[in-house]
């Protein structure tokens, strides 16, 4: 560069301050759509290249970041519909049985987990608790459709086994799988039943404090398939069935599901 040294004022001064300035509005504007000229001496023109590439990429994010959140924001209703679908329904009359249960929903995801009481013509009651691994819409489109084969398999009347069998084989996505747990308990009858596909295990708590863990009976649910086995335990007047889970996301978002049945 050129120097004037009476007046200490240099020939580049004047493209380095133009850049400068060109940075300074390129980082301070809402659309960063300043850009960056390339003038002055070679070293600075590509200072001023570098800093072109670097603005033009950052715009480049924002638009995506932009489109991004604009497609949320249209698919806010099918995901708002299925968070209202895994949401657990009113408990029914439940004859010889105290039913009690809590939900709480993950914020900033789908929560995959849910649970359902479905009580039978017969005066028996049955308690479906499950799982689907992730946070994401397909987890969220595979909870509402095991959901519903569940409910629909259980309400004609098939066993627990079955239930799980048919929720199996309709389940085509290997990057996600279901735990999941049926408890049916009939009053008039006596004995407690389970069938757990994998899921964390239930406990029964007699009227004596005695406990008694209702454990896996079979693989948890994915394409993969499986074969699923009911197991049984007494339980009468003054016992209880417990099951209780929490999750925290990755984004330290938290859900929680417990369900207690008393038999009177």
């Amino acid at each position: 560069k050129e120097c004037d040294w009476s007046s200490d004022v240099c020939s580049s001064d004047l493209p380095l301050e133009q850049i400068r300035d060109d940075l300074t509005q390129a980082a301070r504007g809402a659309a960063h759509d300043t850009p960056i000229r390339t003038v002055g001496p070679p070293e600075l023109m590509a200072v001023a290249a570098d800093g072109e590439r670097l603005r033009r990429g950052l715009v480049h994010e924002i638009d995506e970041a932009r489109a991004a959140r604009e497609g949320l924001i249209q698919d806010a209703p099918l995901v708002a519909a299925m968070q209202a679908e895994l949401m657990p329904r009113a408990i029914p009359a439940t004859p010889g049985l105290r039913v009690s249960g809590m939900s709480m929903a993950s914020q900033g995801g789908i929560a995959g987990d849910w649970g359902e009481v479905l009580a039978s013509a017969d005066g028996s009651t049955t308690l479906v608790i499950a799982d689907v691994s992730g946070h994401d819409p397909l987890a969220g489109v595979l909870a509402v459709r095991v959901r519903s084969i569940l409910r629909a398999t259980l309400q004609a009347g098939a066993t627990a086994p079955l239930a799980f069998e048919q929720a199996a084989a309709a389940m085509d996505d290997p990057a996600h799988f279901v735990t999941a747990m049926i408890v049916h308990i009939d009053p008039a009858a006596g004995p407690l039943q389970w069938c757990n596909a994998g899921h964390v295990p239930g406990l029964v708590v007699t009227a004596e404090k005695q406990g008694r863990r209702c454990d896996p009976t079979g693989p948890l649910l994915s394409r993969l398939g499986g074969t699923w086995t009911t197991q049984s335990c007494s339980f009468g007047p003054g016992d209880a069935f417990l099951r209780s889970e929490e999750h925290t996301s990755e984004l330290q978002s938290h859900s929680f599901i417990s369900y207690a049945v008393f038999c009177l």
